[in-house]
Protein backbone atom coordinates (compact mmCIF):
# COMPACT_ATOMS: atom_id res chain seq x y z
CA UNK A 1 0.00 0.00 0.00
CA UNK A 2 1.05 3.36 -0.90
CA UNK A 3 0.00 6.77 0.64
CA UNK A 4 0.77 10.27 -0.26
CA UNK A 5 1.17 12.81 1.61
CA UNK A 6 1.72 16.50 -0.53
CA UNK A 7 3.61 19.26 1.17
CA UNK A 8 1.33 21.42 2.94
CA UNK A 9 3.00 24.57 3.46
CA UNK A 10 0.96 25.81 6.55
CA UNK A 11 1.08 23.10 8.55
CA UNK A 12 1.74 23.89 11.99
CA UNK A 13 3.54 21.68 14.55
CA UNK A 14 1.26 19.32 16.59
CA UNK A 15 1.54 15.59 17.27
CA UNK A 16 -0.22 13.52 14.84
CA UNK A 17 0.92 10.30 12.36
CA UNK A 18 -0.40 8.70 9.27
CA UNK A 19 -0.25 5.18 9.20
CA UNK A 20 -0.70 2.21 6.87
CA UNK A 21 -2.16 -1.06 9.15
CA UNK A 22 -1.81 -4.56 7.77
CA UNK A 23 -3.76 -7.27 9.91
CA UNK A 24 -3.39 -11.05 9.54
CA UNK A 25 -5.47 -13.77 9.53
CA UNK A 26 -3.88 -14.73 12.42
CA UNK A 27 -4.71 -11.89 14.15
CA UNK A 28 -1.51 -10.57 14.38
CA UNK A 29 -1.42 -6.63 13.63
CA UNK A 30 2.00 -4.78 12.31
CA UNK A 31 1.57 -0.68 11.88
CA UNK A 32 3.98 1.34 9.64
CA UNK A 33 3.83 5.47 10.57
CA UNK A 34 5.16 8.61 10.10
CA UNK A 35 4.22 10.56 12.81
CA UNK A 36 5.33 13.62 14.26
CA UNK A 37 6.52 14.12 17.94
CA UNK A 38 8.98 17.21 17.92
CA UNK A 39 10.30 15.61 14.34
CA UNK A 40 9.29 13.58 12.40
CA UNK A 41 9.55 9.68 12.86
CA UNK A 42 8.77 6.73 10.75
CA UNK A 43 7.56 3.59 13.22
CA UNK A 44 7.05 0.08 13.14
CA UNK A 45 4.51 -1.39 16.15
CA UNK A 46 2.60 -4.05 15.94
CA UNK A 47 1.11 -7.50 17.83
CA UNK A 48 1.73 -11.19 16.87
CA UNK A 49 -1.33 -12.26 18.76
CA UNK A 50 -4.07 -10.85 21.07
CA UNK A 51 -1.74 -8.62 23.10
CA UNK A 52 -1.70 -4.93 23.10
CA UNK A 53 0.14 -3.27 20.12
CA UNK A 54 4.32 -2.31 21.43
CA UNK A 55 6.55 -0.17 19.43
CA UNK A 56 9.14 -2.20 17.30
CA UNK A 57 11.40 0.10 15.83
CA UNK A 58 12.00 4.00 15.05
CA UNK A 59 13.72 6.53 13.18
CA UNK A 60 13.82 10.04 13.44
CA UNK A 61 14.25 11.69 10.32
CA UNK A 62 15.08 15.55 9.10
CA UNK A 63 12.21 17.48 9.14
CA UNK A 64 14.16 19.64 6.13
CA UNK A 65 13.37 16.16 3.77
CA UNK A 66 10.15 14.51 5.46
CA UNK A 67 6.84 15.51 7.04
CA UNK A 68 3.64 16.52 7.06
CA UNK A 69 4.98 20.34 6.28
CA UNK A 70 7.28 19.31 3.27
CA UNK A 71 5.18 16.26 1.78
CA UNK A 72 6.25 12.90 1.92
CA UNK A 73 5.41 9.38 0.49
CA UNK A 74 4.74 6.79 2.86
CA UNK A 75 4.52 2.73 1.73
CA UNK A 76 4.06 -0.90 2.99
CA UNK A 77 5.96 -3.98 1.42
CA UNK A 78 5.82 -7.02 1.63
CA UNK A 79 9.28 -9.52 0.64
CA UNK A 80 8.38 -12.83 1.69
CA UNK A 81 8.10 -12.59 5.80
CA UNK A 82 9.49 -9.22 5.94
CA UNK A 83 7.32 -6.06 6.43
CA UNK A 84 9.50 -2.99 4.48
CA UNK A 85 8.41 0.40 5.62
CA UNK A 86 9.31 2.97 3.01
CA UNK A 87 9.46 6.56 3.11
CA UNK A 88 10.37 8.59 -0.51
CA UNK A 89 11.19 5.28 -1.81
CA UNK A 90 13.96 4.61 0.70
CA UNK A 91 13.38 1.35 3.06
CA UNK A 92 13.49 2.93 6.62
CA UNK A 93 12.32 -0.45 8.63
CA UNK A 94 11.83 -4.08 7.90
CA UNK A 95 10.92 -7.05 10.18
CA UNK A 96 10.54 -10.58 9.54
CA UNK A 97 6.23 -10.67 11.36
CA UNK A 98 4.20 -11.97 8.14
CA UNK A 99 3.34 -15.16 9.12
CA UNK A 100 0.28 -16.03 6.96
CA UNK A 101 -2.29 -14.09 4.85
CA UNK A 102 -3.43 -10.93 5.10
CA UNK A 103 -6.76 -10.13 6.31
CA UNK A 104 -7.18 -6.54 6.19
CA UNK A 105 -4.76 -3.13 5.21
CA UNK A 106 -6.18 0.41 6.21
CA UNK A 107 -5.37 3.70 6.20
CA UNK A 108 -4.65 5.03 9.57
CA UNK A 109 -4.99 8.57 10.80
CA UNK A 110 -3.87 9.84 14.53
CA UNK A 111 -4.03 13.02 16.61
CA UNK A 112 -2.94 13.23 19.53
CA UNK A 113 -3.29 16.92 20.52
CA UNK A 114 -6.60 18.39 21.07
CA UNK A 115 -8.38 20.56 18.29
CA UNK A 116 -8.59 19.77 14.77
CA UNK A 117 -6.08 17.89 12.79
CA UNK A 118 -5.88 17.94 8.83
CA UNK A 119 -4.72 15.21 6.49
CA UNK A 120 -3.74 16.16 3.16
CA UNK A 121 -3.62 13.05 1.16
CA UNK A 122 -3.43 12.99 -2.68
CA UNK A 123 -3.00 9.51 -3.60
CA UNK A 124 -3.60 5.46 -1.60
CA UNK A 125 -3.02 2.85 -3.73
CA UNK A 126 -2.67 -0.63 -3.53
CA UNK A 127 -1.56 -4.13 -5.00
CA UNK A 128 -1.66 -7.56 -3.92
CA UNK A 129 1.98 -8.35 -5.20
CA UNK A 130 4.71 -8.50 -3.45
CA UNK A 131 7.56 -5.75 -4.30
CA UNK A 132 9.21 -6.36 -7.23
CA UNK A 133 13.12 -6.76 -7.90
CA UNK A 134 14.94 -3.39 -7.67
CA UNK A 135 15.75 -2.09 -11.50
CA UNK A 136 18.80 -3.98 -12.35
CA UNK A 137 18.31 -7.19 -10.54
CA UNK A 138 18.66 -10.12 -13.24
CA UNK A 139 17.01 -13.09 -11.28
CA UNK A 140 14.14 -14.85 -12.40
Amino acid sequence: MRVAAPANPVWKARRQGLGITVELTSGALYRGTLIHNQAPWVTLQGRSGTERVRLMDGKELPATQVGFQTGFVLSLFREGRNLQVVVNGEKMLQRPVFTGAVRQVSLTLENFDAGASLFAISEVSYRTAERPAPTGDRSP
